[in-house]
């Protein structure tokens, strides 16, 4: 005979789901706090300045205590601070040549 006692046959299954949920459960937690933390230095370290002229998308070293500032937009004086790029200029003459034919 076994120690312990056995409540009905299906338990060992039954418990195992309860188990497995409660992991589940765990995992999506500290997913859940890790988006939150992520979201919390974004905001606390990022600038995000759109000024709508859409020349392209740039990544620049951050000033006023921002560590990094995403911006639409690049001037000369801000050549020291340029990290990296995408300039739009491309994709726009492509998308004019394709709505001209």
């Amino acid at each position: 005979m076994q120690s312990g006692v056995l409540l009905y046959p299906g338990f060992e299954r039954v418990f195992a789901m309860l188990t497995h949920e409660r992991e589940n459960n765990r995992k999506k937690a500290v997913l859940l706090i890790a988006l939150i933390v992520v979201a919390v230095i974004w905001i606390s370290e990022v600038k995000v300045r759109i000024t709508g002229n859409a020349e392209g998308a740039y990544l620049l070293h951050g000033t006023d205590g921002y560590a990094i500032e995403i911006r639409d937009d690049l001037y000369l004086n801000e050549s020291q601070r340029y990290i990296v790029g995408i300039d739009f200029s491309r994709i726009r003459q492509y998308l004019f040549v394709l709505s001209m034919e």
